[in-house]
């Protein structure tokens, strides 16, 4: 902010443009000087700085009377103290500049840009946006798309949003290729007016402009997300993980939930077996839900009981327990159908949840030929109504089983 010497050049005009105007004497002079202070070190040549400026004030002096020489040789002063990052003096030389009588529209506005340069680097944005609102309300003018930028960051500055966004899009309208801080702005904006769809515009042109930068994958797929577009946040996500973009565990998993909305578990499940396997992510409880509801929906039913089984393993909850026994149980897994139940004892059931505990648990050791202890269990879960019929039920179908 405080070096602006790069920024001002391509907004001032050379004195070559005002030769018709100037004597040949003066335009020598301004061009020499011009030249000097291009050359000039602000450390290294501390003699030489003092010269030009003797020079400046006595070609001034000599010009007393001609308003387009003053303004020159005052601008060019200015652009010495720029040079020196003497900003304060830089503006008071412009402001002089600018007070000359009966100057041509073009130096006018070329001096009021400088200004405008020069007060960004004093942080003095109120002045900008008073000094370029009224050079795009001068009919004299003819502005270009980085007066209008500059004008709309002096807005920003003062986190006026609705007066500064209308400036940046006339900007990008102006360019024949708007500059990535002006699609900022102009995004920026928008979302600071809760015009999403506007917002979106310039989204998708920085996504088409900078594909290689990943913020603004992210970026897309959030505001799709918060117009409840999912589908189209969905399908930024995906396009930003081929890209290799996605890099974090919550996106990830945050891309694993919008690929769950759009209906297709199955490749929700192979991205977090895939992220797991390289590292990724890490093996936490909320991965391990995601994956084994992704395989369950995908119908890979071993490869959900699998998960479920870790999952029980490292997070143990009565409702998981059941479900891993449900599972082992329909897979006629007797043996680790019995260690699940005995391991859910220690966790803390209610009623019912023992009474599917001692049902289940009952029916392996029957298949497994343990008739006696079987019924021994299911008489436990016999005792409790929400189980007592289908207890009585394979109570009655053992006994039947083992008289026979």
């Amino acid at each position: 902010m405080r070096t602006i010497l790069a920024g001002v050049i391509f907004l001032l005009v050379s004195a070559q443009a005002f030769s018709a105007l100037l004597s040949p004497r003066t335009f020598n002079k301004l061009n020499d000087i011009q030249e000097s202070i291009n050359e000039v070190s602000p450390v290294k040549d501390k003699s030489t700085i003092e010269e030009i400026e003797a020079s400046l004030i006595e070609l001034a002096e000599d010009l007393d009377g001609n308003a387009l020489g003053m303004a020159l040789t005052y601008q060019t002063h200015a652009q010495l103290k720029v040079k020196l990052e003497q900003y304060n003096q830089a503006s008071q030389l412009l402001q002089k500049a600018i007070s000359q009588q009966d100057l041509d529209s073009a130096t006018q506005l070329q001096l009021t840009l400088f200004l405008a340069q020069v007060y960004l680097s004093l942080e003095k944005y109120q002045e900008i946006s008073q000094l370029l609102e009224a050079a795009v309300n001068n009919k004299e003018y003819k502005i270009s798309a980085p007066v209008y930028a500059l004008l709309a960051a002096s807005y920003y500055y003062l986190n006026n949003f609705e007066l500064g966004l209308p400036h940046i899009v006339k900007a990008i309208e102006l360019a024949q290729k708007p500059k990535e801080p002006w699609l900022q702005m102009a995004f920026s904006g928008s979302y600071h007016k809760k015009d999403y769809q506007s917002a979106l515009t310039y989204s998708n042109l920085l996504v088409l402009n900078y594909p290689d930068k990943k913020d603004y994958w992210r970026q897309k797929a959030g505001l799709h997300q918060l117009m409840e577009n999912y589908q189209g946040a969905a399908i930024a996500s995906d396009l930003a993980f081929k890209k290799g973009f996605i890099e974090k565990e919550a996106e990830f998993i945050n891309l694993s939930q919008l690929l769950a909305t759009q209906g297709d578990p199955y490749k929700v499940a192979s991205l977090l077996e895939s992220a797991l396997n390289n590292g990724n992510i890490e093996e936490n409880e909320k991965v391990l839900n995601l994956l084994q509801q992704a395989w369950m929906q995908s119908k890979e039913i071993h490869k959900g009981q699998a998960v479920l089984a870790k999952l029980f393993e490292s997070h143990p909850t009565p409702k998981r327990g059941l479900r891993l026994m449900q599972l082992l149980a329909d897979s006629e897994k007797w043996k680790q159908t019995i260690e699940v139940a005995n391991s859910m004892f220690s966790l803390k059931l209610t009623e019912k949840q023992r009474g599917k505990v001692f049902v289940l648990n009952g029916i392996s050791q029957f298949n497994l030929g343990q008739s006696r202890q079987a019924l021994t269990t299911l008489s436990k879960a016999a005792a409790i109504p929400s189980s007592s019929s289908q207890a009585k039920g394979w109570m009655s179908f053992i006994k039947q089983m083992t008289e026979s």
